[in-house]
């Protein structure tokens, strides 16, 4: 016959094993059902729902203006993806493979914006040519890099409960940081070329102001996912599932995740739909064959007696209100522009 104290210690590893599925299984239509956990669900999924919506509506005026940047229509297409994905894993539940494919189109979309930056920079320095031998490349491997991790995480994650714990989302998460950084570099060596062309201070004052609020989200997003995986793994490695982390408490859980999610997936996307707005062929010409766009919103730059106008890089790369140009001689750049 068993002893009293085998019995309380059997039933509390019970207790503790049925709250841990409460806390990371449970939600609306999952077994067992928590009023928490449902609303946690509800509401992410109501978040990254909407901005799907938008990421829509984006792509739409993208078509609708005939916008010639392919950069641009990649990163909304797979934003729309993983805004679906991540509602359908949000609200079924309990198949992390989802959240390795959501996870794997942002990053696709950090690896294209980063991919459409960098042109500009290579422009901005005069390197156009080294863009092909350098870009290219680090696409790939970086494409290789990030299908690699999620076959891992597909093929060795099952059990959603200690899904947090997989070190392949640290292999993601720390891929997504080195994006991050390469994004950041660019940031500099376009704002370096936007001190030196001569425009409206208003004008170049929004395309930094957009550029580098980019970088700033793509930054914490980075930051804060790779903390977050790092953390769970060193923390919950000696408890082998993910509720113990948080104490079995689903209020603390719920929260925690719910603006870990919105800040992850979320974040980035409104960042690029306020950063990287559609320019129409009505607003520029055609692009010539080294793909500068000669644009309404051109600047002047006198040069002797000759007065010849270079895009402004919120031609190519944003998309400003401000259509005020300069009415007196401006200082003379002989340079190209970022966007030629």
């Amino acid at each position: 016959m068993a002893s009293p104290i085998a019995y309380l210690q059997v039933t509390t590893l019970t207790q503790r094993s049925n709250t841990t599925e409460d806390i990371v299984k449970a939600g609306c239509f999952q077994d067992p059902f928590s009023i928490i956990a449902c609303i946690r669900y509800a509401l992410m999924s109501g978040v990254i729902l909407i901005t799907g919506l938008f990421c829509v509506q984006r792509i739409y005026k993208l078509h609708a203006v005939r916008h010639q940047a392919y950069h641009h229509y990649l990163v909304f297409y797979s934003s729309v993806i993983s805004c679906v994905l991540c509602t359908v894993h949000w609200l079924l539940g309990d198949y992390a493979q989802l959240d390795f494919v959501a996870q794997w189109f942002k990053q696709l979309s950090y690896l294209v914006v980063t991919h459409f930056f960098w042109t500009r920079a290579y422009r901005a320095i005069r390197r156009e040519k080294l863009s092909v031998f350098c870009l290219l490349p680090g696409l790939v491997i970086g494409l290789i890099y990030c299908t690699v991790t999620l076959g891992l995480g597909i093929a060795y994650v099952n059990d959603y409960t200690d899904a947090c714990l997989a070190f392949v989302w640290v292999m993601m998460s720390s891929a997504e940081l080195f994006i991050a950084q390469m994004f950041l570099l660019s940031g500099f060596f376009i704002s370096k070329r936007l001190d030196r062309i001569s425009t409206v201070q208003s004008v170049r004052t929004s395309q930094k102001r957009k550029l580098w609020g980019l970088v700033a989200v793509f930054e914490i997003t980075a930051i804060v996912a790779f903390t977050y995986d790092l953390t769970m793994i060193a923390v919950g490695s000696q408890y082998q599932n993910c509720g113990r982390i948080f104490n079995f408490n689903q209020l603390v859980y719920s929260s925690v995740f719910t603006v870990f999610m919105v800040v992850k997936f979320a974040l980035p996307i409104w960042a690029m739909l306020l950063a990287l707005e559609p320019v129409g062929t009505t607003n520029m010409a055609e692009e010539d064959d080294s793909g500068s766009i000669q644009s309404s919103d051109q600047v002047p730059i006198v040069s002797g007696r000759h007065t010849r106008y270079i895009p402004a890089l919120a031609s190519r790369i944003f998309r400003t209100n401000t259509s005020t140009t300069p009415t007196h001689p401006a200082t003379t750049d002989n340079s190209p522009s970022p966007t030629s």
